[in-house]
């Protein structure tokens, strides 16, 4: 089961985002803050404030919440060398490591790629760490091309 997240939410919220927040810092530990010291719960606030933006818990058959998505709608001006274009923005996708595996980040991909089409947006994005390799044959193989790498230089 898959429902629209609320205010009420904010506390399943933190706790799954605390593996993925972990990961995070252990890739990056000069970018990102162990959980512990983290404030994803302003994270959160900011998008049930955030008319564009909505965020999805998936749920085990025993209720116990699973995984999210935080996506928003994103508007791209016309630049001089580019196009205007809208999409949905995939800024968050995580699901408990012991429920991978069982088609619940599919479903919430696909439950994207449905809002996207209803508000009539061209595309979906997303950003991927290089280094979390696993997520990005996920996205792969749900159509996903890479389109933009940032790289990074500790000096």
């Amino acid at each position: 089961m898959i429902k629209k997240a609320s205010i009420k939410d904010l506390e399943t919220l933190k706790a799954l985002i605390q593996e993925v927040q972990d990961l995070h810092h252990q890739l990056f530990p000069k970018k990102f803050k162990p959980f512990k010291e983290a404030k994803p719960e302003i994270v959160f606030q900011n998008y049930f404030e955030d008319a564009d933006a909505s965020i999805f818990i998936a749920y085990s058959d025993k209720k116990e919440a699973i995984g999210y998505i935080a996506f928003r709608q994103n508007s791209y001006k016309e630049g001089p060398v580019s196009f205007a274009y809208n999409s949905i923005f995939i800024e968050h996708i995580s699901i408990n490591s012991v429920h991978q595996g069982k088609g619940i980040g599919k479903k919430l991909i696909q439950l994207a790629i449905k809002e996207a089409k209803k508000i009539g947006v061209e595309c979906v994005e997303l950003n991927v760490w290089s280094q979390n390799i696993s997520a990005k044959g996920f996205f792969e193989k749900l159509g996903f091309k890479a389109f933009y790498e940032k790289m990074s230089l500790d000096i």
